[in-house]
């Protein structure tokens, strides 16, 4: 269609498996913006690769956080919390772990997990505990209170209840 019409198009290369592709979808947008003019998009595209690649070397080195995370989750199912906004990459994550390690893997957002979702850990003998991992996945701009909720959350987590 877009050669039909005279526009611009940018293909996906073959290869990637659809979880790794989401650089291959992202790039095609940057240039097409940098080339109708946009100067951030054109700075974000150039330095992207380097960028991704130095990123992606340091968290999945030997001894990186990766595979730190991977260590202290082990045979446990991981359960990820997340703010509302940032839920769309706590379910990425998710996703990567069933895909890439084929086990399961749930997640959660902030407000719900701190009232009803979190109810459920330390009961029925405290298996919860026994077999998930709660992850909390934070980053340094996030609200006080949300924060406050996260701080919650784990110690309500990790608390021993009364039988």
């Amino acid at each position: 269609m877009a050669a039909a019409s005279d526009l611009p198009f940018f293909g996906v290369p073959a290869g990637p498996a659809p979880r790794t592709a989401l650089g291959a979808l992202m790039m095609p947008v940057l240039l097409t913006l940098s080339r109708l003019g946009s100067s951030r998009c054109r700075r974000r595209a150039r330095g992207c690769g380097t960028s991704l690649s130095r990123r992606r070397d340091a968290l999945v080195g030997p001894g990186g956080p990766a595979e730190e995370v991977a260590r202290l989750i082990g045979r446990t199912i991981p359960s990820s919390t997340a703010r509302r906004v940032d839920r769309g990459g706590r379910r990425r994550w998710k996703t990567q772990i069933n895909e890439n390690a084929k086990t399961p893997a749930f997640f959660a957002v902030q407000p719900e997990l701190s009232h009803n979702e979190v109810a459920g850990w330390g009961q029925n003998g405290d298996v919860t505990r026994q077999v998930l991992s709660l992850v909390t996945l934070r980053h340094a701009g996030e609200h006080p209170q949300v924060a406050r909720r996260f701080a919650l959350v784990v110690d309500a987590t990790t608390r021993s209840w009364p039988t």
